[in-house]
């Protein structure tokens, strides 16, 4: 199988009760205030424990980059926000 890279400066975050799913994403629109369904390239559905697993990982490199390179600077208006799915299996 032929491995994909994306670009990524957008995300967004669908929580189940059975997995989540990131949606990945170059924003299209900048004026916009979040990411729209056209922003979003690649979603990716893993179990909350694989979740977890990802933000130790990603909560390591960041702290990595920032001992060698100094403090990622991260911008006030920076939205952040969940969004639930229903009580029902994602559909993968």
């Amino acid at each position: 199988m032929e491995r994909k890279e994306f670009y990524a400066n957008t995300a967004n975050v669908e929580v189940g009760p059975f997995d989540f799913a990131i949606g990945f994403g170059a924003k299209k629109d900048r004026t916009a205030p979040h990411p729209v369904p056209e922003d979003i390239d690649c979603v990716i559905f893993m179990s909350p424990e694989h979740a977890k697993v990802l933000v130790s990982i990603l909560s390591a490199g960041v702290a990595k980059f920032e001992e060698n390179f100094g403090v990622i600077p991260v911008d006030s208006n920076s939205k952040v926000s969940i969004t639930e799915s229903p009580n029902q299996p994602s559909k993968v």
